[in-house]
């Protein structure tokens, strides 16, 4: 039987063209359209920085980042002194150096930028929401919605939501509705509100601070342009419920379980995301902190210099974290840590089960930025002007060590929760001891299991970007690509089985690869 041979066109040809999900894209304010401000992976545990750079050489970052694949998309605003340009801007993801940068009316902003379908929604400090084009920054259009910008222009940061953009303007408390080319579908105004909130979506509604002030549930149902619409239907919407509060609100909000979390300036709520009726609510000295919501549990921050944990269900405190200052930045929960920022410029990072410290770091600068994640860094603003970006930097050798395997099979689960038998001595045996000894995960995938088998999707958290894939190689570059999947590929004694990351085009020795030493 022959053991290698040469990968096949018909095979190559599958494993060049397939298209993954990007590992880790961090899109929107707050993670998701429901703004739960909860994402998976693995934070960083120190606080190491990675690096931290000027967006503008004048100016704050008062908003958080957005991570679409390697880049960042941040905005600064004016500082104090009131010089220079500002404006939205997309770092390299792996260094900090500036790739573009639009002034966006010349002030840039403090909305956090969205990101879909290569394009980047930002707001502008002289009140036009802004459409850049992702890979370039050149602007695709603009449209003037708040007319009275005063200091803050359009803060809230866009909802892109189904090809439409919902952003709400605050010297009339207005949501507007646009499509993706820049056309206001329609809007509904209720009176003046804080200048960052932020709308969130949940299938088809769509929730908002109203001025009155209420929190407002509404149907996205009539989408045709202002100008398709009659002149008597131009500002009307369909109110599926109203929410009155006795004072402001100050967050965006956050849905989970069919609950919806905010804060005002004198409480936090909880309200039945269907009905509108309040479930619990709890004193709080709300700031624009917005709610996170993870695992059954509600953290938020306070203008009494603390960061509080609630249980989701009934609102009662699980923990509190006196912290140097007022938190005005919105945490972001990572798995089991929870992080975010001070008025001092400390950046926290507490245990989300207990809120015990695990690491701070000191910026000497401001914070009202809101913490964002993706591939195991964090990033985070200061009014130093400079964006952080928190965690260690990776290896190219996840792993590189001896395993042994024994004569049997086992069961591994695919992403697609199907369960396959293994034979151990394979090469895809060999990884799952490795992840054991080198204490990583991974993950496989079964999309091709009839043409071909099982492939790795992921390792250590690292999926594949566009165009590449998880490949191996065994007793590289003596041999040749074997044509089997690692699954199908049975090893001999003293085989040596490389996993890479790339395509075909990438050598072993220039990826991110595991190098496993097979005994039997």
């Amino acid at each position: 039987m022959i053991r290698r041979s040469t990968l096949s066109l018909f095979i190559g040809l599958i494993l060049v063209s397939m298209i993954f999900p990007v590992c880790g894209d961090y899109l929107i304010f707050h993670a998701d359209a429901k703004r739960t401000g909860n994402v998976s992976g693995t934070g960083p545990v120190s606080s190491d920085v990675l690096w931290c750079e000027k967006l503008t050489t004048k100016g704050y970052i008062g908003g958080g980042a957005a991570i679409c694949e390697d880049r960042v998309y941040t905005s600064s605003w004016p500082d104090m002194s009131y010089k220079g340009e500002q404006g939205t801007g997309c770092m390299n993801a792996e260094d900090g150096s500036l790739l573009w940068l639009n002034t966006i009316g010349g002030k840039g902003g403090v909305s956090t930028p969205a990101v879909q379908d290569d394009l980047v929604f930002a707001g502008s400090w002289t009140g036009d929401l802004y459409c850049l084009d992702a890979a370039t920054g050149d602007a695709l259009w603009n449209r003037t919605l708040e007319n009275d910008p005063q200091w803050w222009g359009v803060a809230s940061s866009p909802l892109a939501m189904d090809g439409k953009i919902f952003v709400t303007t605050f010297s009339e408390g207005t949501l507007h509705v646009l499509d993706f080319d820049g056309n206001e579908l329609w809007n509904a105004s209720t009176g003046k509100i804080d200048p960052y909130t932020s709308p969130a979506g949940d299938g088809d509604k769509v929730y908002f601070a109203g001025g009155d002030p209420a929190l407002y549930c509404v149907e996205r149902s009539d989408e045709r342009s202002s100008e398709e619409r009659p002149s008597e239907e131009r500002s009307s919407f369909d109110i599926l419920w109203k929410f009155t509060t006795a004072d402001p609100i100050t967050s965006t909000l956050a849905i989970e379980n069919d609950m919806v979390y905010f804060a005002t300036r004198e409480k936090l709520y909880a309200l039945d995301a269907t009905s509108g009726t309040e479930i619990w609510s709890n004193p709080l000295k709300g700031t624009i902190s917005s709610p996170a919501i993870s695992f059954g549990r509600v953290y938020i921050g306070s203008d009494d210099a603390s960061l509080y944990c609630f249980n989701a269900a009934d609102g009662s405190i699980v923990w509190s974290k006196k912290v140097d200052s007022s938190v005005k930045s919105s945490p972001l929960v990572v798995e089991d840590m929870v992080y975010f920022g001070t008025n001092k410029g400390i950046v926290y990072a507490l245990d989300s089960s207990d809120g015990s410290e695990v690491w701070t770091r000191n910026t000497g600068a401001y914070m009202m930025s809101s913490p964002s994640f993706s591939d195991g860094v964090l990033y985070v603003g200061s009014d130093d002007g400079r964006l952080y970006a928190f965690g260690k930097e990776r290896s190219c050798v996840i792993f590189d060590g001896e395993v042994i395997l024994e004569s049997k099979s086992f069961n591994i689960s695919a992403t697609s929760g199907e369960v396959y038998s293994v034979d151990e001595r394979s090469a895809l045996g060999a990884l799952v001891a490795a992840s054991k000894v080198g204490k990583f995960n991974f993950s496989v995938d079964d999309s091709l299991l009839d043409d071909y088998g099982l492939l790795v999707k992921s390792v250590d958290d690292i999926e594949p970007e566009v165009g590449e894939i998880w490949m191996y190689w065994v007793n590289y570059p003596e041999e040749s690509m074997p044509s089997l999947s690692p699954d199908r590929f049975r090893l001999e004694d003293g085989d040596v089985v490389t996993f890479y990351l790339g395509d075909r085009s990438k050598k072993p020795e220039d990826s991110l690869r595991l190098r496993i030493t097979v005994k039997f």
